[in-house]
């Protein structure tokens, strides 16, 4: 996804100098959303943005600040938002808590000026179309519903990870210029990595024992 972030600005109103992520996630997280979104603001910041990151202020059993966990830039800010964090009591809980965040981020969000909004949130998009914000909607994985078809009839732009995508939602009402496939991809400098065979070794044992005592933890707290 980060290849495509320049075009992906080019996407949106130029005269905007702010740029508002907002992610309904635990942060940090073991899961792979976390560096995508991490690295995706960094990135966003480094193209001159003055950044903000939008998260739940949900339990987490890694301590670790985000920037040092994901090995990020501290080139932008985090703001953790309330929310009433019942995701250990099943579907209903994961319901209660995205509905307290995105009204808790939506009403932030009403005090914005001169702000794009960045989101993978169809309900968050939704909510800022109608009060009138710039947002950008990534999808990744063909959601169709009433929300999303409300988004595309008001021609919300968006960015997609393939071109199959892009077509499924041009053929759904979407115009085509308001979309921007962009795939993921990695930072390929985090793998210039000068170490001996057994160094390398012993990081990857390193790594394998931290991600299962912190998968461990995690297991009840599934996002």
């Amino acid at each position: 996804m980060m290849r495509g972030i320049k075009s992906s600005l080019l996407l949106l109103v130029k005269m905007k100098h702010k740029l508002v992520y907002i992610a309904d996630i635990r942060l940090p997280t073991e899961k792979a959303h976390g560096i995508q979104i991490m690295e995706m603001c960094s990135a966003f910041a480094d193209l001159g943005l003055a950044v903000t990151l939008y998260v739940p202020k949900r339990h987490t059993p890694i301590t670790t600040d985000p920037f040092e966990y994901y090995e990020v830039k501290r080139n932008f800010t985090i703001h953790r938002l309330f929310c009433i964090d019942l995701t250990n009591f099943g579907s209903i809980g994961f319901t209660v808590q995205r509905l307290s965040f995105t009204k808790m981020a939506l009403l932030k969000s009403l005090f914005q000026k001169n702000t794009i909004f960045y989101t993978r949130d169809s309900l968050i998009a939704f909510g800022l179309t109608f009060f009138g914000k710039e947002v950008v909607w990534e999808g990744h994985q063909g959601e169709i519903n009433i929300v999303v078809r409300v988004l595309l009839r008001c021609h919300t732009k968006m960015v997609v990870i393939s071109h199959a995508l892009k077509n499924l939602y041009v053929s759904l009402g979407a115009v085509p210029e308001n979309i921007l496939v962009s795939s993921d991809a990695v930072d390929i400098h985090k793998f210039s990595l000068q170490v001996t065979k057994e160094e390398a070794r012993k990081k990857r044992r390193n790594l394998r024992l931290n991600y299962r005592a912190q998968r461990t933890e995690a297991i009840e707290s599934p996002r």
